[in-house]
């Protein structure tokens, strides 16, 4: 596989790891290998006698070695283990694109395919679900590789990761294979070799399982933050597996940022579906079982003080007035502080990414991924403004630990949804944070400002 014609490939090949130069040069390597493929592509098509030649081609492997190559070469570079996990993403997606023009692909999608496992009607589709496998298994495992080494493609390669492992979910169920496995196993005679190639399918699943589960422990919990909103959203998957993979990552986090992960999950834990907020329980105790007496305690105020702030979001306003006192109309609200919960802004929900250094590691054992000495909630200014705009939202004013007074609007929405204000905000947040990062950002003054918002409660 990785013995090519081509002279330049096999110095690169025969030379000594660790050179980042070499690695560089297998890395354009490969990008010029793929980008003539591509246009040959356009003018020879692929005709059905030739059944994937993605996968089949020199080129193919051309390239494939080329990637391999530079992660030997310089094994604690995170580039070169992010475009080999690309250059597989690829390739799966096209030969998908193909089985589906032959009409091989499993036609049996959702809840019911993740609970019955794959199903095969003859010997080529079984050949495209194990290809779909093996291919997975490599995409995850390097663009895992790529996380724990850096984070310079961690928005990139993080939510790829998390969307095809979710998708794999829906697709392929772990325990069903296993079964059919053992009881296929059992039989003799004719059955045999069905034996043996549902053991095939048992192990590679196995694989992906343990290669995610790998990947839940090596990734830093501050990586795994910044997919948070994504993992919660997929909170009820209906795959064990995955379900088992979205707890070991939550409560990782949680128990690494306890402050910022209460104010994300909030929403999730008094969600009106049943099934949403007995997972987002689970969690939580989960949570509580592993943590310290202090996390403990933390978790507690967080939840005590969202159910008081849902409740002044259903206050009804008053007819002749405009504010009303929190001591008089919400008295728990306002013995409860002061608290150690962090006043929630944008900087201190936003992780902070680790400085890009020619120094090795490229993740810091000392990273900070907030600013220290965040500003706690130390008392609320005793008044409740209510806006007289559409929705009536209720303005409060938090002093923080500071010293400082924060403002923030609580409001409940009827016709509207808060999850797509607070999805809008994320985005915000996102081009900002990359407009803030451009070079003309430094001479000419940035106009723009954004805020966070945070959900407690969602009726989904």
């Amino acid at each position: 596989m990785y013995a090519c014609t081509c002279c330049v490939l096999t110095i690169f090949h025969n030379s000594q790891p660790g050179c980042r130069a070499r690695a560089v040069a297998n890395l354009y390597y490969a990008t010029w290998i793929e980008e003539s493929k591509a246009k040959e592509s356009k003018d020879v098509g692929f005709g059905l006698s030739a059944s994937y030649p993605f996968l089949s081609s020199d080129r193919c492997l051309q390239v494939l070695a080329a990637y391999v190559n530079a992660t030997k070469l310089d094994a604690s570079w995170e580039k070169p283990f992010y475009l080999l996990a690309k250059y597989y993403d690829t390739t799966l997606q096209n030969c998908q694109d193909m089985d589906s023009k032959n009409g091989l692909l499993n036609a049996k999608k959702g809840d019911d395919a993740a609970s019955k496992g794959p199903r095969f009607k003859d010997a080529s589709q079984k050949k495209v679900c194990e290809r779909k496998i093996t291919l997975s298994a490599y995409i995850f495992f390097n663009y895992g590789r790529s996380l724990t080494l850096g984070t310079k493609y961690l928005f990139q390669a993080l939510p790829r990761l998390l969307t095809l492992y979710f998708q794999f979910g829906d697709e392929f169920s772990f325990e069903s294979a296993q079964s059919t496995s053992s009881s296929s196993s059992s039989r003799s005679g004719g059955t045999s070799s069905r034996a043996s190639a549902d053991q095939e399918v048992n192990s590679a699943l196995t694989r992906v399982k343990n290669i995610m589960l790998q990947q839940a422990e090596n990734v830093l919990a501050f990586q795994w933050l910044t997919a948070l909103p994504q993992i919660i959203s997929r909170l009820c998957h209906s795959n064990p597996t995955i379900c088992e993979f979205i707890n070991t990552v939550l409560v990782k986090v949680f128990l690494s940022y306890p402050n910022q992960s209460l104010w994300m999950m909030a929403a999730v834990h008094r969600s009106i579906e049943q099934k949403r907020a007995d997972r987002a329980a689970r969690i939580m105790n989960m949570v509580l079982a592993k943590a310290d007496q202090s996390t403990k305690d933390l978790i507690n105020e967080g939840l005590d003080l969202f159910a008081e702030l849902i409740n002044v979001c259903k206050y009804p306003p008053p007819k002749n007035r405009t504010n009303v006192k929190i001591s008089a109309k919400f008295p728990k609200l306002a013995r409860s502080t002061p608290l150690r919960l962090i006043v929630p802004v944008q900087t201190a929900l936003t992780t902070i990414l680790p400085v890009k250094q020619d120094t090795r590691p490229a993740i810091p054992a000392n990273h900070r991924p907030f600013p220290d000495n965040l500003a706690t909630i130390q008392e609320f200014e005793d008044a409740v403004v209510f806006l007289r705009t559409k929705e009536k939202p209720r303005k409060l004013q938090i002093r923080g630990s500071d010293g400082k007074i924060y403002t923030f609007l609580c409001k409940t929405e009827v016709r509207g949804d808060m999850r797509k204000n607070s999805r809008m905000m994320e985005v915000c947040v996102c081009v900002c944070s990359l407009v803030m990062c451009a070079f003309l950002s430094n001479l000419v003054p940035f106009p723009f400002c954004w805020c966070s918002s945070t959900l407690w409660s969602i009726g989904c």
